[in-house]
Order: C-alpha cells, then structure tokens, then sequence
C-alpha cells in the first residue's frame, strides 16, 4: 500500500542511457536554493516565513491551486490517442529507464537488465505530472501544518530558541517548491514543444 502511495516519486528514479539518474541535471540549481534560503534568513531574521501570510503559507496556497492543473495534465497525456507524436513508442534518442531493483527478469534486454525498464513518452509525460502532483499535495500538506505549529510558537522561541529547526526546514521546504517549479518548467517544454520532434529526446 505504502509502495503505491509513492508510485509518483518513481519519476526520481528515472535513469539515463548512461547510467546517471534524470535527477542529477536539476541538483546544482537546488543546491543555490538551499545556500540562498539559509544567507535570506541570515540577512532578515524577522522574515515571515512560517507564519501566516507568510512564505510558506502562500507557497502552500499556490501548491493546491496546482494539484488540480497537474492531475488534469496527467489525464490528458494518459488519455492522448496513441498516433500523435508516437507517444506509445520509446524515446528513440536519450532513451530513459526506470531504475528499479526488483526488475531483473530474464526476459529483459541486457541494457534493460542494468539500467531498468525502458519507458515511453507517454510513461515520463505521466511521470513527470505525476510526481507533480504527488509533490503540489504534498507541500499544501505540509505548508498547513507548518503554519499552524509556527501559530502556536512565539516568534521570538521559533527564532532564537529553535533556530537549528527553522535553519534545517526552511531550505529544505524550498527545495522542493523549486524542484516542482523546475519540474513543471520541463514538462510544459516537453509536452508543448519537445514531443513532436523527430527525436523526441527529454530536455
């Protein structure tokens, strides 16, 4: 149950030909997250960041309103007929894999055997919308609650007492607001733009 509560993180686990995880492209852009979250917080300690009206509370609200726009992206792309841009046929240049350590049936291709199991354009269209989504409730979920403990903190124990807390959860918290909104760039570019090349090669 719980393995298929997480299905949607499987986009995480998508490897290219080479062998390097998908995942691998967006992590210096996460890392100058992390590193800008930690200096803002240094430079304004007064930030409103945990409590309402503030930061995470409308990154919280922007997040829900996207769950719908992502669920409906994700059925679009399930639904697409098969015959427009070869969604149903394998990425013919920069070919994906989903890593998975259970897969290594016999009856798989040698490259398959090692890297995963081969996907199609439509499996990372649905993979990329789907971790979206799984990601925009998520962070809604997570932005309600943290609004509502930082409600019952006083500002000056959430900022001086705890700051390690608020230090460690803050990049963090970012971080994945970022990576949605670097997910979602790609996915629009690919659904909008890349699919209907020749190569069909992800971005």
């Amino acid at each position: 149950m719980v393995r298929d509560a997480l299905f949607p993180l499987s986009y995480l686990r998508l490897v290219r030909e080479d062998g390097k995880y998908l995942l691998r492209r967006d992590v210096f852009s996460l890392v100058l997250v992390a590193i800008g979250t930690i200096s803002m917080l240094f430079l304004a300690p007064g930030l409103n960041f945990f409590g309402p009206s503030g930061l995470v509370d409308r990154a919280g609200s922007l997040s829900s309103t996207l769950t719908g726009f992502y669920v409906a992206a994700l059925v679009a792309a399930a639904t697409f007929t098969s015959h427009i841009s070869d969604l149903d046929k394998y990425i013919p240049n920069g070919k994906l894999y989903l890593k998975d350590s259970l897969n290594v049936a016999s009856n798989l291709e040698e490259d398959e055997q090692h890297f995963g199991e081969e996907i199609t354009r439509r499996q990372f269209i649905c993979s990329i919308f789907g971790y979206l989504a799984f990601m925009a409730l998520a962070i809604s979920i997570v932005s309600i609650i943290l609004v509502a403990i930082s409600s019952a903190i006083p500002p000056k124990n959430l900022y001086g007492a705890t700051p390690f807390l608020v230090y460690l959860i803050a990049p963090l918290y970012l971080m994945a607001v970022a990576h949605m909104a670097i997910t979602t760039a790609r996915g629009i570019y690919y659904l909008s733009y890349k699919i209907y090349l020749g190569d069909g090669e992800p971005l």
